[in-house]
């Protein structure tokens, strides 16, 4: 019995756990579809995934201060879904990121 297994270009993992066609290897949100690989602080964690705003590799109150004063701008960082706007959808999001470090991510960051 044959059995095929896929393999990406160079050999990589051909995992995909978010189904948004970008490899678990190369990633930079695993489990949350981001496939624009949005990540406006440059922190190699998406931004749907990285509710981390000040950068401590953890989301806690402090992140959620910087959240609530970005509430209702065009501030790209806390705009968790890429929509221009910091806003209630947002929110829900970020609500699913606290008491956990960011990520996780397949691609090299601070919080590895």
């Amino acid at each position: 019995m044959w059995c095929l297994t896929p393999v990406t270009e160079g050999g990589g993992d051909p995992t995909d756990t978010d189904l948004d066609g970008i490899p678990d290897d190369q990633d930079n949100c695993i489990e949350r579809r981001n496939a624009n690989q949005r990540d406006t602080d440059g922190g190699g964690i998406g931004n749907i995934c990285d509710g981390d705003f000040d950068q401590s590799c953890f989301v806690n109150g402090a992140d959620f201060t910087i959240f609530r004063d970005n509430f209702g701008t065009a501030n790209p960082d806390t705009d968790l879904n890429g929509d221009g706007t910091t806003n209630g959808v947002d929110f829900r999001i970020f609500r699913g990121l606290v008491g956990a470090a960011p990520g996780p991510s397949g691609v090299p960051n601070a919080c590895d």
